[in-house]
């Protein structure tokens, strides 16, 4: 890993249970490490909670930069500010994954990492070189796997109903949205479809620019055939070496794909409304 970057955050809701104590590992030594670089709704989450269900192997991967996981963690694995009174303290960008890589890392001594380009912009939010210094910091792991989805639509649909109810995992039929949501849907629909191709071209610039193992994976492979692109991460990550997948313990929820009648029909009606078609019902509204 490179540089010694000082960051702050203040974010979003989280699993909170999975960055507590009953979650670390015991202290390993680190001989592996990965990179999960993926767009929000792209099965990045099936992925890394099926690998940290494997039974000592292949590390313990998440979020550890999404701003609450810092806050979470941070004070719990670094003493000098957990005394802080700062709201936002500003630490040590190795000092912080070198605490976190000794209870995040398994007995075969894989790291894992998962991070949204926005996580890493935050990070380095205040460097005139920041492209430049997040390609650095990818550079630096061992194996780089990069997750983005082909149907950006319904991509940035699943990602405002999320922002809206703030269920960002095993959606259900039961959701609604109140007239308030139902005002602004459609316009921050339009507001992730351009976030999320901007977010897509940083991660496809990856391939070309830096010399790591790459695997790219795209939410319609998981969705068509999961065990199968699940077990092809899991031999990317062992160098095709012939290996045999270890049990997975299942002691972290994995998230089922359900058929959710809000998204079909926010997909339904989008056309109607970005035409002018459903203006009338809705009215002006900046929330969003």
């Amino acid at each position: 890993m490179s540089g010694g970057e000082g960051f702050t955050y203040a974010g979003v809701g989280i699993d909170e249970a999975l960055y507590s104590a009953k979650y670390d590992a015991d202290q390993h030594d680190v001989k592996t490490r990965y990179i999960i670089l993926a767009t929000q709704r792209t099965g990045s989450t099936y992925i890394t909670r099926r690998l940290h269900n494997l039974q000592d192997s292949f590390g313990l991967p998440a979020e550890y930069f999404n701003p609450p996981v810092f806050k979470i963690l941070a004070p719990r694995l670094m003493r000098q500010i957990a005394t802080e009174s700062a709201e936002n303290p500003t630490i040590s960008l190795n000092a912080y994954l070198q605490e976190v890589e000794k209870v995040r890392t398994s007995k075969d001594g894989y790291f894992g990492l998962k991070v949204q380009p926005w996580q890493l912009n935050k990070v380095y939010s205040n460097f005139k070189q920041k492209e430049n210094l997040k390609l650095q910091f990818i550079s630096g792991f061992d194996y780089v796997i990069l997750m983005s989805r082909k149907d950006k639509l319904a991509q940035a649909i699943s990602c405002t109903i999320s922002e809206l109810t703030g269920q960002w995992h095993n959606i259900d039929d039961t959701l609604s949205l109140n007239k308030t949501q139902i005002n602004i849907a459609y316009r921050l629909i339009v507001k992730n479809i351009e976030r999320l191709f901007a977010e897509e071209e940083f991660i496809l610039s990856v391939k070309d620019k830096i010399k790591k193992p790459i695997l790219h994976l795209q939410y319609e492979q998981i969705e068509s055939n999961p065990n199968a692109i699940f077990e092809s991460v899991v031999r990317f990550l062992a160098d095709d070496r012939a290996i045999k997948i270890p049990q997975e313990v299942r002691s972290v929820p994995v998230p089922n794909k359900s058929s959710n009648n809000l998204h079909h029909m926010l997909r339904s009606n989008f056309i109607e409304f970005i035409s002018g078609r459903l203006s009338g019902q809705f009215k002006a509204s900046s929330k969003f």
